[in-house]
């Protein structure tokens, strides 16, 4: 399990999600302990209509590899080589966002696990020289008939609309940590909201890990999206710095993908609090880091893809 939140308003849209993968025992289906807590579960996406963010919750591996990287090879289907390197660039890659929907949806219902992830989808469509906030879920469906057909258009009476995937909150919880920072008057407040909340249901729920990956998508036309990775403690990793063995801050970035290229999830070692920007694609992605710990003398600075897991046996 594990607990992703959304928001769309017509002023902003942000999502937030956490990043702990465990294990489901085969027999009890029952917790059986972490598998791997710092997991990817956000895939960023443009395409030549949208700017969307994708969270998953369900199944951690499809194929044999983890959800989010599956989730980026089928939406970017002309980069052959997007598991080889950090950053790549494709054959322009046409899809409009209902036609990525399509191809995830039945992609989910061919492949084997596909039926227990679910999708939260989140962030701008350009429809008829207007832009609209979306905030949808994607489940399998090996047919698109006009039962299961996929509405992309506001469905939502309020101005705002928020959705869960995962643990399910009650409207108490969601209301209680929104209040905590009402008015919520940026993105910023939101994804504080988001984190409280995701923080506060780890506390109790062992399958919601407390670090989390949040995307803010402002309105399109400032080409411009902010990822912050927020530890609930301060992660760190190994570097040689001058001839000595040091441990540095490190920081994450999820998937980004565009209909030129790619980047993959990064582990980055940087100063806490600071940020780094990568323009791809025509956008810039901000990536930024909420500092948890001391700030060690030596720094090092790098950029690497994220070791990741393989799947339990």
């Amino acid at each position: 399990m594990t607990l992703v939140l959304a928001l769309s308003t017509p002023r902003f849209c942000a999502m937030a999600s956490d990043r702990s993968v465990t294990l489901v025992d085969p027999t009890s289906h029952r917790y059986a302990g972490p598998h791997d807590p710092r997991a990817n579960k956000t895939v960023v996406l443009v395409t030549i209509d949208a700017v969307v963010s994708i969270g998953y919750a369900g199944t951690a591996y499809l194929n044999g590899q983890p959800t989010d990287r599956w989730i980026a090879e089928v939406t970017s289907p002309n980069a052959n080589h997007i598991s080889q390197g950090i950053f790549g660039r494709k054959a322009r890659c046409r899809l409009r966002l209902h036609q990525v929907c399509s191809r995830l949806r039945s992609e989910l219902s061919a492949v084997p696990g596909g039926a227990g992830v679910e999708l939260l989808m989140v962030g701008w469509r350009l429809r008829r020289n207007r832009v609209h906030p979306i905030n949808v879920q994607l489940k399998a469906a090996a047919s698109l008939t006009s039962a299961a057909d996929l509405v992309l258009r506001r469905q939502w009476r309020n101005r705002a609309c928020i959705r869960a995937i995962g643990y399910q909150p009650s409207e108490a919880e969601l209301f209680e940590e929104i209040s905590r920072h009402a008015p919520p008057r940026s993105a910023e407040d939101m994804v504080v909201a988001f984190t409280a909340l995701i923080r506060q249901v780890a506390a109790r729920v062992p399958t919601v890990g407390p670090d989390v990956m949040s995307v803010v998508l402002p309105p399109p036309h400032l080409r411009r999206v902010v990822c912050c990775f927020d530890p609930h403690f301060e992660h760190y990793a190994d570097a040689t710095i001058h001839g000595q063995e040091v441990q540095v801050p490190v920081a994450y970035s999820p998937w980004v993908v565009t209909p030129s290229g790619f980047a993959a999830p990064s582990e980055m070692t940087c100063e806490p609090g600071g940020a780094s920007a990568v323009g791809l694609g025509g956008w810039e992605f901000e990536f930024r880091h909420v500092p948890r710990g001391e700030v060690p003398e030596l720094r090092a600075h790098r950029t690497r893809m994220q070791p990741r897991k393989p799947p339990p046996k």
